[in-house]
């Protein structure tokens, strides 16, 4: 996935096919139901280091090399 691409799906949101996850400390506990969701249906992108605050997600990505 492109950056562009990325950042776009990070301003739109979550939905069937993207799920955000902070990942502070690791990876979170819940990740494995997202996995069993994304592979019991059409599959997905689990995107970590996005925190969603007041209905808005924002990404913890400063560069991505």
């Amino acid at each position: 996935m492109k950056i562009d691409r990325l950042l776009r799906q990070i301003d739109i949101g979550e939905d069937q096919e993207y799920e955000f996850k902070s990942a502070d400390g690791g990876l979170p506990k819940d990740i494995w139901e997202t996995i069993s969701a994304f592979a019991n249906t059409d599959g997905g992108y689990i995107i970590l280091g996005v925190i969603e605050k007041r209905d808005k997600y924002l990404s913890k990505i400063n560069c991505i090399v």
